[in-house]
């Protein structure tokens, strides 16, 4: 009797792993977000119409999809023609700090999603399309920080939208994180 509630109980472990590996979601990694004011449930958007991104000064309007906290970062391994919403921030509509994050190159110096955020000034509007509802946003700002620097996550107030990309490429490296705030206007 003793061993089939052993079967049972790896069976039940093994069906249990088998569905976080399909669903791409590391089963600890829950505990193990930051408090960022945001929704702590995984919100895994499919390559829908559900979360987008919209940048009409750079003809920018493309799917977001989540970039999971790994314990010390955010994963943007699988994420390639798509923003990635940092997982733990808080979604749109809930107010605090949205962070979306995307590629400004790929390998051997390929444009990515972002390669103009640096175009996008204050004043210029960003629109992100969440479950049927169109949040607008203004930019306030935009600077640069070292790669390790990631108060811009922690650090805003009110309604705000944080893009994040990689810049000041030198010698194979990126110096910096091009950093986009704006706050909500409706």
């Amino acid at each position: 009797m003793k061993v089939q509630y052993t079967r049972l109980f790896v069976a039940v472990v093994v069906l249990v792993s088998g569905i976080a590996v399909l669903l791409n979601q590391p089963v600890a990694a829950l505990s193990s977000l930051p408090n960022l004011g945001g929704d702590k449930v995984y919100n895994v958007q499919s390559y829908s119409s559900r979360f987008r991104l919209d940048i009409p000064a750079i003809g920018l309007d493309l799917p977001v999809i989540t970039a999971h906290f790994t314990g010390q970062t955010w994963d943007f391994n699988n994420i390639q023609q798509q923003a990635g919403y940092f997982e733990g921030t808080p979604l749109p509509g809930a107010g605090g700090n949205l962070v979306i994050g995307a590629h400004s190159e790929f390998a051997n110096r390929v444009p990515g999603p972002f390669y103009r955020l640096q175009r996008v000034h204050e004043g210029s509007d960003i629109y992100v399309l969440y479950n049927g509802q169109e949040f607008h946003y203004r930019v306030t700002a935009t600077w640069s920080v070292d790669p390790s620097d990631v108060s811009p996550v922690y650090d805003a107030s009110g309604d705000t939208l944080t893009l994040l990309t990689c810049a000041g490429y030198d010698s194979g490296i990126y110096t910096t994180r091009l950093i986009v705030r704006a706050e909500r206007v409706r």
